[in-house]
């Protein structure tokens, strides 16, 4: 993954990406130690460099932001491939943060922190570990940065038999770098009555890559992909906060609306919300877009 900075479509230039990330291998085929680690996508959190305060002020932090990415390193096969059937047993899972900058001419990665499960990113005296970024940027709350992640109660390496959560941390600039000072859990995980078996092992009912926008009344909307059974594999929910993000309501739940596929909550130009997600029973297939009725209590 690179950054490009531009302006015109037509200046696109891979001279002038910036190296964001970059799958590895390690060893070669047939070695017993080799592996191959897969980096995911980068998800920003950035205040842009002219950005401006309520008051009309420049931005405190105006031109820093930060990226969070999953990394997971597996065995590597004889044919130089992996096998997913390993994410529950040999399979290494960490958390990549990087700090960004811009200047208004250039992009920078000023630093990169690499967390693994035995230390994994966590916000002071929380018991939720930040083991995977959701799928919007974040969201900007006065000087803060409001990002929707995935979480684990375990050490991340057990994340699997551990409670999990999906919910908002709360990110602020200090010393020259964005920390997580908070977490609340929007959605957790539980125990299904009769588990789908995945690789051997039990599925939790949970939901997973949680995406957060601001209304246009100010209140923060926030939905996730649920998963586990035929319920949560096609149900749609959307939650609501009126006071930055410390509560959360569901005011949306519809079931067997969607597809088993990512499903986001994002915004039209003029600020009205929407969902984007695949059609019921056409999985990675139809792409659908939903809009929020006006009184947020469904979808058009």
């Amino acid at each position: 993954m690179d950054a490009v900075v531009f302006s015109d479509r037509a200046d696109i230039s891979g001279a002038d990406s910036v190296v964001l990330t970059r799958n590895e291998h390690i060893g070669q085929p047939g070695e017993p130690a080799a592996r191959v680690i897969i980096k995911y996508p980068i998800v920003p959190a950035f205040v842009p460099a002219a950005a401006l305060q309520e008051d009309g002020s420049t931005h405190l932090h105006a031109g820093t932001g930060f990226g969070v990415n999953e990394v997971l390193d597996f065995p590597m096969k004889p044919d130089g491939s992996y096998d997913k059937r390993d994410k529950t047993t040999r399979m290494v899972r960490r958390t990549e943060l990087r700090q960004l900058s811009y200047d208004g001419g250039r992009l920078q990665v000023t630093d990169t922190k690499v967390f693994a499960s035995d230390a994994p990113l966590r916000a002071p005296g929380s018991r939720w570990a930040l083991i995977w970024p959701g799928l919007t940027p974040a969201v900007t709350d006065g000087a803060d940065l409001l990002f929707p992640m995935l979480t684990t109660a375990g050490d991340a390496a057990t994340w699997r038999s551990e409670p999990m959560s999906c919910g908002v941390s709360r990110w602020q600039y200090r010393a020259g770098a964005w920390h997580p000072v908070s977490y609340v859990a929007v959605h957790r995980s539980r125990e299904a009555a009769s588990p789908r078996i995945v690789h051997g092992e039990p599925m939790t009912l949970l939901s997973m890559e949680p995406s957060l926008i601001r209304d246009l009344d100010g209140s923060l909307l926030f939905t996730a992909r649920g998963t586990g059974d035929e319920f949560e594999d096609h149900v749609i929910r959307v939650w609501r906060s009126t006071d930055a993000a410390e509560s959360w309501q569901l005011i949306i739940e519809i079931p067997q609306a969607r597809g088993q596929a990512p499903i986001t909550i994002n915004q039209a130009a003029d600020g009205s919300p929407y969902l984007v997600g695949t059609a019921y029973g056409h999985e990675r297939g139809w792409l659908r877009l939903w809009p929020l009725n006006a009184e947020r209590t469904g979808l058009e």
